[in-house]
């Protein structure tokens, strides 16, 4: 018994809204991967997601996340990747600079990042160093986790 991997978004969403592009990959002989990166004017996070479905019959989501730098993060997107009957782990570029995770200035994504997974009980995993070195500034912070 292997590991069936297969796509998942929740909750669904209005095709006619949010394109979506839809890329299926050969996994290995019996499992495919399904990865779903779908984007709209409405949303300012690129979410491709897949589902693992594991033997022991439990599920885990594991989203990639890329928010570009303009913009604001919206709590309704977050509630669309942790919202779910599965276990989540979602990680990516956030762009999102606060102290909990990252020296320097916080910005307004970090401080709804922060305070979304506060008030949701999650936890927030980062890297020890900075992954973001910016040329014009010396002021390293950590955008990635």
């Amino acid at each position: 018994m292997g590991i069936n991997l297969k796509c998942l978004i929740t909750p669904p969403i209005e095709l006619a809204d949010s394109p979506i592009e839809v890329v299926v990959l050969p996994f290995s002989s019996e499992i495919l991967l399904i990865i779903i990166l779908f984007s709209s004017h409405h949303l300012l996070l690129k979410i491709p997601s897949i589902a693992i479905n594991l033997p022991n019959s439990q599920h885990i989501t594991v989203s990639s996340i890329y928010r570009p730098l303009l913009g604001n993060i919206c709590t309704t997107e977050l509630d669309r990747i942790f919202n779910s009957n599965t276990k989540v782990i979602a990680i990516g570029d956030f762009n999102a600079k606060h102290s909990a995770w990252s020296s320097g200035q916080r910005n307004k994504n970090g401080i709804i990042i922060h305070d979304y997974i506060c008030n949701k009980n999650l936890n927030i995993l980062s890297p020890p160093e900075p992954t973001h070195f910016p040329y014009h500034i010396n002021s390293a912070s950590t955008l990635d986790f």
